[in-house]
């Protein structure tokens, strides 16, 4: 059997080595199952070189590597033992798995200690290292290598032996065995083998030899061995296989068709030149790495102090220059796509990427695109087969051998830009958990490879976490207003022409779209924003109701789209059928429908709708096949198993289509065994709670009419509720529904919308999207008038109430908590005129939009001028403290609080501010208050007690104490401590330090506290 030697490392550089090193520990531990391995992970006391979640079991995996030329000892091992050992203490419920890799191996007495220990840990040498990486296909075998090199060898003419020792190298291009050669016995030759199993030419080799050189090794003293020279292939050839190849990529991708969409025959046989229509998109971190970062926050652990920002958004081109492997999730139409098709051509043709101002890192790569709808029976095959076989699709067929030498140098070189499309698109789980696997060990064996896979949300989930190792996860960003403008003014540039009146129109709609919320929502979508705009063209106007809207599209696909191909659709037959569909997919739970299914179900609805589809012409195939090629409203998606055999699956173009016509087959009863006593609430009642049908509530109930009260009132009465059981429907939800409802503009009496809007305000926090869409909407002042009487007259909710106004308040001045950005100093002047204003509603919204203010927009952001103006609001607020007026004691406990966390006040500027406090605690009629008072008492920092900022307390007061110390409220119990400590009752400092000492509530006074008890003198330092 073959002799192979330890692992070397190719790089002198102490950084760089640490990289190289990381990369082979991550490679193997994705290999043993383990997903997300972490480097160099501080603990308290004790430092682990790795950690990992296992990707199907509950248990973690703790590392120990080395990589140094002595073999490792017991001691090291012992060491590593111990740090293991707390981390399953730290963990019972966890399974914890310790390894100790080291390359060059274990001393015989380390080996011996550990059998008799029973194997405490896994022990790895650079043999099984190499034995795991080759049982998954990331390195090729040795003989295979030696297969290559013999090769290499019978090239070069002289008579050499080959030796049966190995070697393998990790070098930034990639995992290399090395072949050496003899003659007379003297190593005289070498040959060098990529981790796929072919040479390296004499130009990449050059680089490993001098990597070698500059670590100490030899390789550089013999003489290398270079593949032979193909003798069918010649450079000519490649290079006609290479510019057939952007021939085709320029073809498939340089223009934009409005293919699937509502073209009339005018826009629809035109190609819209890719630069000219596209609009570069910008990506968010994505919603599973921002869960992972909470986690490690959490658990205490160091967090990546480079990761992204929630909601940052961030473009394309500048995170492709930072990270070239990465996973760009999505929902359908986003434009994850027409992005695949921008990175093909832009990479393709280099003259074409500065034609568009998206910042693509400017990067010599072989664009090699994979559209997963596409692979058929080839989604189980090796990536680097799949992309050879891309010269059979492109017609190439004279040049496929040539195409994949092609292939392979970028491969080995790492100029290739590798762009998957569509990931969710192959539609069985376990084929596309297949193809990751193999994307995995691609991505492994070629290291500096690029890679750009998309995927919808949905169809990502099941493989993310196994990607997640190899590539950085983001969503693509909504539009943003700029884009939608962009777009707006691109699309009517392309398809009306260049001309002043166009432009003015374009810019008039653009305004349109962004100003009115709900179509906003539409247009944030590129697929959506573009339909929009057809409906603009084919009705002359754009609606605004996303139900008008919703069915003007659906129209629009239905009649006018694809005419000169397929007779128009008669809406009559075609809607309610559709919405039979939709409902009942909606019921099951699915997006996606067999077409054995969907044959069951339109022969169910011509039987239960015989007075709607009773003299259909069309048969059920018929239709299913005309509604797909004549709108593609419900389209083929892809194909599943089903009862052990592969059959086609259906889906809804978008998935806002599949809600709308759920919501008018409720409506007008076109859905599966209906009764003619059937109401709307009695047919969503057992759906209210299924975050799915979220969005057919609302447009249900806009296309209901006057039929919505009874559904109205039903949310408003469990707004009220305090949800006992996750089976109900909670207040928040309920009010969200009824949110939308409003949004949508349903019909309702005056008194019920105002009461509706009220339970929102109330059951709603801050801050609140959905509050701020209220406000902006066609009800946005009985909102505000219902909040303000509500919060003057309210003993409850105040919390809930008082955010609201402050919310509404900052967005009436021009400033909203989610700008991020400082503002005017006109904000300053006009917070100061409500906090000064002689109306007590006006100092409480003052002093409530100050609380929202400075939660929102922290200190640590804001300017030395605007931090200075903080602290001149103290009076205003103090003012309102010492009313007579509850509500205004709330406002101002809760400016407070927030002044407080933000060091713009503390009570030493007014120290009998703490005696306000505790008077509001103790005796203030509103629960509400209470709650705030107690707060703000926990908040405010510790001051010297000589300050005396309390009276001397009676018997009563220091009962009071007592017993909110005993409560089990956190902030009762901290303000307990706090006015205990002004006091020095009931308990004395020893007692007080002692009970500081044992708390766990404190964040902001135990330590401050505790260092003013010890400095004392009366407590013991123990």
């Amino acid at each position: 059997m073959e002799s192979i030697k330890n692992i070397r490392i190719l790089e002198k550089e102490a950084n760089k080595r640490g990289d190289l090193f990381n990369r082979l520990m991550k490679d193997l531990f994705l290999v043993l199952g383990y997903d997300n391995p972490r480097f160099n992970i501080h603990k308290t006391g004790r430092e682990m070189d790795i950690e990992a979640g296992h990707r199907t079991e509950k248990k973690r995996m703790f590392a120990e590597c080395k990589a140094t030329k002595e073999k490792s000892g017991g001691d090291d091992i012992n060491k590593f033992v111990g740090a293991l050992d707390a981390e399953k203490r730290k963990s019972p419920d966890m399974g914890v798995e310790g390894y100790f890799v080291s390359l060059s191996g274990f001393k015989e007495s380390a080996i011996e200690q550990e059998k008799e220990a029973g194997n405490r840990v896994i022990l790895m040498d650079g043999q099984r290292v190499i034995d795991e990486l080759i049982r998954v296909k990331i390195i090729v075998t040795p003989i295979k290598a030696m297969e290559c090199a013999v090769h290499c060898a019978a090239g070069h003419g002289e008579n050499l032996k080959a030796d049966e020792s190995f070697e393998l190298l990790a070098h930034d291009t990639g995992w290399i065995w090395v072949i050496y050669f003899l003659q007379n016995k003297q190593k005289t030759h070498f040959a060098l083998i990529h981790a796929d199993g072919e040479a390296l030419a004499q130009e990449p080799a050059r680089a490993v030899i001098l990597s070698d050189q500059l670590v100490g090794g030899d390789l550089h003293t013999l003489e290398y061995l270079p593949p032979p020279g193909h003798p069918s292939i010649l450079d000519k050839q490649v290079k006609e296989a290479h510019e057939k190849y952007l021939h085709y990529l320029e073809q498939e991708c340089g223009d934009i068709t409005l293919e699937r969409m509502p073209a009339d025959q005018e826009v629809g046989s035109r190609r819209l030149n890719l630069e000219n229509i596209f609009v570069p998109l910008h990506l968010v971190i994505s919603t599973e790495q921002e869960q992972k970062q909470d986690l490690l926050a959490s658990a205490g652990d160091v967090l990546d102090k480079e990761a992204p920002q929630k909601q940052e958004r961030h473009p394309v081109g500048r995170v492709l220059s930072e990270c070239t492997r990465l996973a760009i999730l999505a929902a359908p139409g986003a434009g994850k796509t027409t992005l695949i098709k921008r990175l093909a051509v832009a990479y393709a043709f280099p003259e074409r990427r500065a034609l568009i101002a998206d910042k693509l890192p400017d990067k010599d790569w072989l664009p090699l695109l994979i559209r997963c709808r596409q692979l058929g029976a080839a989604v189980s095959s090796p990536i680097s087969d799949i992309l050879c076989a891309i010269a059979a699709r492109a017609e190439m067929n004279d040049w496929k051998g040539a195409f994949s030498l092609l292939v392979n140098r970028a491969l080995r070189n790492g100029n290739v830009l590798l762009l998957v499309d569509g990931l969710d698109e192959i539609s069985y789980e376990g084929s596309r958990v297949g193809f990751v696997m193999q994307l995995r060990t691609f991505l492994a064996t070629y290291p500096n490879v690029s890679v750009v896979v998309t995927s919808r949300e949905e169809g990502f989930r099941i493989v993310g976490g196994a990607l997640s190792a190899q590539c950085r996860h983001y969503r693509v960003a909504d539009f943003d207003n700029d884009d939608i403008k962009r777009l707006t003014l691109a699309w009517h540039k392309e398809v009306m022409g260049d001309r002043p009146e166009v432009r003015e129109e374009a810019e008039k709609l653009a305004k349109t779209i962004c100003e009115s919320d709900r179509v906003r929502q539409l247009a944030k979508n590129p697929l959506l924003l573009t339909t929009l705009l057809l409906v603009k063209r084919w009705v002359g106007q754009l609606p605004t109701r996303r139900s008008v809207l919703y069915g003007k599209a659906i129209e629009v696909l239905l009649m006018t789209w694809n005419v000169e191909a397929h007779a128009p659709m008669e809406l009559d037959e075609a809607i309610p059928q559709l919405a039979f569909i939709a409902f009942t997919m909606m019921k099951e739970g699915i997006q996606r429908i067999s077409l054995r299914r969907l044959n069951e179900v339109l022969t169910l609805a011509r039987e239960q709708m015989p007075e709607v589809l009773g003299y259909t012409r069309q048969s059920v195939a018929e239709f299913i096949k005309r509604i797909e090629y004549r709108s593609s409203l419900l389209m083929l998606s892809g194909y599943d198993i089903e009862n052990g055999t592969l059959v086609p699956m259906y889906e809804f173009r978008h998935l806002t289509f599949q809600e709308y016509l759920t919501a008018r087959a409720i409506v007008e009863g076109y859905y599966p065994e209906r009764k003619d006593d059937d109401t709307l609430l009695g047919v969503l009642k057992p759906h209210l709670n299924d975050e799915k049908w979220k969005e057919v509530v609302p447009l249900a109930a806009v296309l209901a009419g006057r039929n919505v009260q009874p559904l109205v009132q039903y949310l408003i009465e469990q707004c009220k509720k305090l949800n006992k059981s996750l089976q109900e429907l909670s207040p928040e939800k309920s009010a969200f529904l009824l949110g939308q409802c409003i949004l949508d503009e349903i019909q309702l009496a005056p008194k019920l919308l105002e009461e509706a809007l009220e339970w929102i305000a109330r059951r709603t926090g801050s801050p609140s999207s959905l509050i701020l869409s209220l406000f902006g909407g066609r009800y946005g002042n009985v909102l505000l008038e219902v909040i303000r009487d509500a919060y003057i007259s309210s003993d409850t909710d105040l919390h809930s109430l008082g955010g609201a106004l402050g919310d509404i308040y900052l967005r009436r001045m021009g400033w909203m908590w989610r700008d991020q950005t400082e503002p005017e100093p006109q904000l300053y002047d006009e917070i100061t005129q409500l906090l000064e204003n002689d109306n007590a509603l006006q100092k409480a919204i003052g002093a409530l939009v100050v609380s929202v203010f400075t939660f929102y927009f922290p200190p640590k952001k804001l300017s030395s001028d605007w931090k200075r103006l903080l602290k001149s609001w103290d009076d205003a607020i103090l003012s309102s403290l010492y009313s007579e007026i509850p509500y205004l004691h709330f406002a101002a406990c809760w400016a407070f609080i927030f002044l407080v966390e933000s060091g713009a006040w503390t009570p030493g500027h007014h120290p009998d501010v703490l005696s306000r406090l505790l008077d509001l605690w103790k005796n203030s009629p509103l629960p509400d208050v209470k709650r705030t008072a107690r707060y703000a008492i926990s908040a405010m920092p510790i001051i010297d007690r000589e300050f005396k900022p309390l009276p001397e307390p009676d018997a009563d007061s220091i009962q009071f104490i007592e017993e909110m110390y005993s409560q089990y409220d956190l902030f009762a119990k901290e303000a307990a401590l706090v006015i205990a400590f002004y006091w020095k009752k009931p308990w004395t400092d020893d007692e007080l330090a002692e009970k500081v000492k044992e708390s766990t509530l404190f964040d902001r006074n135990q330590s401050l506290m505790f260092k003013v008890l010890l400095n004392s003198g009366t407590a013991s330092a123990s």
